[in-house]
């Protein structure tokens, strides 16, 4: 049940499980409903836990587990993190060495760790909206001079 109303598991809490969050009702737990939350339950080797999670984070969660499902490649980047230019050229889909020359011409702002550089993600994620927005207006600018030309566009 995901919408109102206690949520429903069928895992049975190792032995001296100390209630918590949940109720034990004959071999079945029941999570109180709280309006606006949701509750993750998981029950591992034995342990039952159960996890109050905002709904936008069960959501987020939601989106993972479907892009793994469909075998796509899922990375979780902390914003402040520092990658190398390959782990920066694997995000942005390209080359190493474009990512070097990207550096170099100081179109992404880096720090050098001993003599190794290193990039903020939140700024090659910044580089990487910015490229993509100059695309987006280089195709547009195509397209209305096609249009203009009778090119069929």
């Amino acid at each position: 049940n995901t919408e109102g109303g206690p949520l429903e598991f069928d895992r049975k809490p190792r032995q001296g499980h100390g209630g918590g969050v949940t109720e034990m009702v004959g071999r079945r737990h029941f999570v109180p409903h709280v309006p606006g939350t949701r509750f993750l339950a998981a029950s591992l080797a034995g342990e039952f836990a159960t996890l109050e999670v905002p709904i936008q984070a069960l959501r987020f969660f939601a989106e993972i587990l479907g892009a793994l499902a469909r075998r796509e490649a899922v990375s979780i980047i902390p914003h402040q993190s520092l990658l190398t230019t390959q782990e920066a050229a694997n995000y942005l889909n390209v080359s190493r060495p474009y990512v070097v020359r990207q550096l170099e011409q100081g179109k992404i702002d880096f720090v050098r760790v001993g003599r190794h550089r290193r990039i903020e993600f939140r700024k090659l994620e910044a580089f990487a909206l910015s490229t993509c927005r100059t695309a987006d207006t280089a195709l547009e600018d195509l397209a209305s001079q096609a249009q203009e030309l009778n090119m069929g566009y």
